[in-house]
């Protein structure tokens, strides 16, 4: 809140605003010498700080009273803490919690009865010094404490000190501040509206109540843990607000870059100005950036941090942008004439509804049923050649059925049900007629479902079969829990109908459980296949084979080995004497992918070989299977280290892709994946991060934004950044990959602590400490907290959390989580080279940061014991190890040793292609 004498309108002056603008981005240090060196007046140089202060533009500077600023100037530092401890009224300061221009607030306990009761104390800066200011500051105390809701901190109690101070008692509300709770939870647009919607409610709750909060901003604004929004100091302003003209200093609730207009010209300040200021609010949380008004840029502000803020707003649709814009219209009546209206406009933009500040003419009507329904035509297009396929199947079908007329009379029965099923889905899918909603592969599937199921007077065996076919759409789409509960309403239905022996209800269960094990949900997956192993008999009919592949598979992802390569190797074994072809290169490529999960690479290559023979045989050599097998063998020769047969059989199945598939595939970008992880083995970054880009750009055209190929892509791109060392870049995709991560399996689920971890590793290499904390903390309590416990997983985000605390300097922390990794790691039955020697090397580093030098060598040596006894060693580790045991030697005073080892390091790091900027600086900060 900023002073200003009373016949002067607050309007900073044309060499103020130029003096602000120069310093806002210094740092405050550097602040602090600018305004000493500049030859302004002492009512100039407070008018700079107060803008400051107000600006908000980072933590030290928000941490920063007016007040604080002009004793620093002035050489007199005022100390807040000497309150603590002391009591004023009925309350007991306990600590400090901030402070601000007018105000500074403490946290605060009284005793009520047997209770004690914590409140957020503010002690206001300003006296109120004649009886009748007294008298309207206890009007307005009434007025607030009886504003109730639940998004506003109530006012509980306020009073005048015996010192003639005015205080504050208010709900202590703890939480995030608005704009970095959205962005440390990586809300996506709409959750970030519905915050802003809850808002909104506050304020027009207020309003009615006939109170204006004069003040509002970001830090105004906390959102606590549950995700609640609490505005503070709700109707402070007006408490503070000196209406008489006689007052020599008047105190107005204005925080530059959230004032409105009229706020500045000292006129009539209405609700309308809550309103601008939600409006700039509303584009901080939309784009990231404030916005002046008419939707104008700041001219302040450096060009790197508005550029993306620029290409935000750009991609804001019009009805949204319409929205801000009205919300920061320069004149108060050309706003939205309440909070409440404001409320009311973002639900409608969420329900896809017109918006109340556009005009409602035919052509908006229809270019908003454009916009909704761009993608309807392609997805609708796409389903009907599935039907046109799927029918033309069921055709023939019916055509072999006629053919054997007398004993196929059921089949032909079921074949012409599901040809008739096919034009009716086929008439409900074309998009004639106006819908609500895009129409999209998904809604086309879940209209065919409900006919299926409604329709009681199809063949009950075409219909079961029908549905089963149409969970695997559902779950090839991502709708993995739609899939299920259709997998389960088509299981008891087919158990009802044609009995728990028929082999489409034994199919229905088996695919049911294979459903649970895309969902991750691994337990509930074993829940169903065992029972259904133990029903059907040990013989070697498809059904069991499949079976037993599903169950390996699944006991890969329960790390039980033994089982895994068990049940595979009998399903190939079963499989021989089945005498099917087809049926031997599924198991045999099955029993590969289970070799290779658990381990085994080396013996995987021979599987994958025999295969190859299989396809080749069957297919020739430009067919797709060829290329899937090929993309098998670069993984399983990527495992052994044999990088260039790697790389060759990665492209060879690339090569194949380009005479198979006309136009973009998703196999195709599985097969650009393996690729990529040859080049990052390669530590060939800069051709991953290009070869990651394009994988993601063939998910996106093929299996569409949210496919959970798609979100694992953007953690790649994100991924190939942080190997780059390119960190800002590197946080939009990663952040968009834990919002739909999230979004699809949960908070959290084993994903999204995959992901989360990637994304608090960024941020703090970023530069961006408190938000990396609270992911990488979430990631690992996620972990923690798995029923099905994930010790690698756990170590490998225990090492990010270690590095990022290392980088800078808390080795106490570090120290800490070392300790955790090796339990995680402890409890793994077989380790991957990844972790030879690394957690050695990682305690060497802490311990040599600690001054704990002979501790450290030992660690060190341990770990250099590891790496070479290392089948695959990490080459950048084995560089690290060396460095640090130079560093170690150096501080020994083993100059000899030390230089030796120095230059081994150096010779190695010289090797490295894409050397990690921290062994860069360790080998330069040697001597020798």
């Amino acid at each position: 809140m900023v002073a200003q004498s009373a016949p002067i309108a607050f309007l900073p002056s044309a060499r103020v605003r130029r003096l602000f603008e120069r310093v806002a981005d210094l740092p405050l240090p550097e602040q602090i010498a600018a305004l000493r060196d500049e030859q302004i007046s002492k009512a100039e140089r407070a008018a700079v700080t107060a803008l400051l202060s107000a600006d908000d533009v980072g933590p030290a500077l928000f941490d920063t009273s007016v007040t604080d600023w002009v004793h620093q100037l002035d050489g007199d530092p005022a100390d807040v803490h000497a309150l603590i401890g002391q009591r004023v009224g009925p309350y007991r300061i306990i600590e400090l919690l901030g402070q601000g221009g007018s105000a500074v607030v403490f946290r605060a306990t009284r005793t009520i009865g047997d209770a004690e009761q914590t409140v957020a104390l503010k002690l206001l800066q300003n006296g109120l010094f004649s009886s009748e200011s007294r008298r309207r500051f206890r009007r307005e105390q009434a007025i607030l404490t009886h504003l109730s809701h639940p998004n506003i901190a109530r006012l509980i109690d306020g009073g005048i000190s015996d010192a003639g101070i005015p205080y504050i008692a208010m709900e202590l509300a703890e939480g995030f501040k608005l704009i970095a709770y959205a962005d440390a939870h990586a809300l996506d647009r709409n959750a970030r509206l519905r915050l802003l919607i809850d808002l909104c409610r506050a304020v027009d709750a207020a309003h009615r109540a006939l109170i204006v909060h004069r003040d509002l901003k970001p830090s105004n604004v906390l959102v606590t843990s549950e995700g609640r929004v609490k505005v503070l100091d709700f109707g402070i302003a007006k408490l503070l607000d000196d209406d008489e003209p006689a007052t020599a200093t008047q105190y107005i609730a204005l925080t530059p870059g959230y004032a409105a207009p009229e706020q500045y010209r000292r006129g009539s300040v209405t609700t309308s100005a809550d309103v601008y200021a939600l409006g700039v609010i509303a584009a901080e949380l939309l784009v990231g950036a404030r916005l002046g008004p008419d939707a104008g840029w700041p001219d302040t502000g450096q060009e790197g941090t508005r550029a993306p803020a620029r290409r935000r707003w750009r991609e804001l649709d019009d009805e949204l942008a319409d929205i801000v814009r009205t919300t920061l219209a320069s004149e108060p009546e050309r706003r939205y004439s309440s909070a409440g209206h404001l409320a009311d406009d973002i639900e409608r933009y969420l329900r896809h509804e017109p918006i109340a500040v556009r005009a409602i003419s035919r052509w908006y009507r229809a270019r908003k049923f454009i916009v909704r329904h761009r993608g309807a035509v392609a997805a609708t297009t796409l389903f009907v050649l599935a039907i046109l396929v799927s029918m033309a199947f069921a055709l023939w079908q019916a055509g072999v059925a006629r053919q054997a007329a007398a004993n196929t009379r059921a089949e032909l029965e079921r074949a012409n049900a599901m040809r008739d099923f096919m034009f009716d889905a086929f008439g409900e899918a074309e998009p004639g007629a106006p819908r609500a909603a895009p129409v999209t592969v998904v809604d086309a599937v879940e209209r065919a479902i409900a006919s299926a199921q409604l329709d009681r007077t199809t063949n009950p065996r075409a219909r079961i079969e029908l549905l089963t076919r149409l969970s695997n759409v559902l779950s090839s789409q991502g709708k993995l829990d739609r899939a299920r509960d259709l997998l389960d309403s088509t299981l008891a239905d087919a158990t009802a109908s044609l009995g728990a022996g028929d082999a489409l209800t034994l199919e229905a269960a088996r695919i049911s459980a294979s459903n649970a094990v895309l969902r991750g949900d691994f337990a509930d997956a074993r829940s169903r296949l065992d029972p259904l192993l133990e029903r059907v008999a040990a013989n070697t009919s498809e059904l069991r084979i499949r079976l037993l592949l599903d169950s390996a598979t699944l006991a890969t992802k329960e790390r039980d080995r033994d089982r895994a390569r068990r049940e595979a190797a009998q399903a190939v074994s079963m499989t021989r004497s089945n005498g099917s072809a087809e049926l031997l290169r599924v198991a045999l490529e099955t029993y590969g992918n289970v070799l290779l999960a658990i381990g085994e690479a080396a013996d995987s290559i021979p599987v994958y070989e025999e295969t190859m023979n299989l396809d080749r045989a069957r297919f020739g050599g430009q067919h797709a299977a060829i290329a899937a097998i090929d993309v098998d063998l670069s993984r399983a020769y990527r495992r052994t280290g044999e990088l260039d047969r790697a790389e060759a059989s990665a492209r060879a199945a690339l090569a194949i892709d380009r005479v198979v598939y006309t136009k973009d595939d998703w196999r195709t970008a599985s097969h650009l994946n393996a690729l990529m992880m040859v080049l990052k083995e390669r530590r060939d970054y800069r051709a991953m991060l290009e070869t990651a880009i394009e994988t993601l750009r063939i998910h996106r055209n093929t299996l569409g934004e949210e496919h959970p190929e798609t979100v694992n892509s953007l953690n790649s791109v994100g991924m190939s950044y942080v190997l780059l060392e390119d960190y800002a870049d590197a946080l939009a995709p990663l952040q968009e990959s834990l919002r739909l991560t999230a979004q699809k399996f949960g908070p959290e689920h084993w994903e999204s602590a995959v992901v989360r971890g990637n994304y608090g590793y960024a941020l703090g290499k970023a530069g961006q400490p408190v938000a990396s904390d609270i992911e990488l903390d979430h990631a690992v309590a996620s972990f923690a907290a798995l029923a099905d416990p994930d010790p690698d997983g756990l170590a490998t985000v225990l090492e990010k959390r270690v590095r990022v605390a290392l980088d800078r300097g808390d080795v106490a922390t570090a120290l800490s989580h070392i300790e955790r990794m090796e339990g995680a790691l402890g409890q793994l039955k077989s380790q991957d080279a990844y972790w030879d020697g690394r957690v050695s090397t990682l305690l060497g580093r802490a311990l040599l940061d600690s001054r704990r030098t002979a501790d450290a060598t030992r660690s060190l040596e341990a770990g250099r014991a590891a790496l070479e006894l290392s089948q695959h060693p990490d080459a950048a580790l084995q560089v690290e190890n060396t460095l640090l045991r130079a560093a170690g030697a150096q501080a020994l005073g083993d100059h000899e040793n030390a230089g030796r080892l120095a230059a081994e390091g150096r010779r190695a790091l010289g090797a490295l292609l894409n050397p990690p900027t921290r062994l860069v600086a360790l080998a330069s900060s040697l001597s020798g």
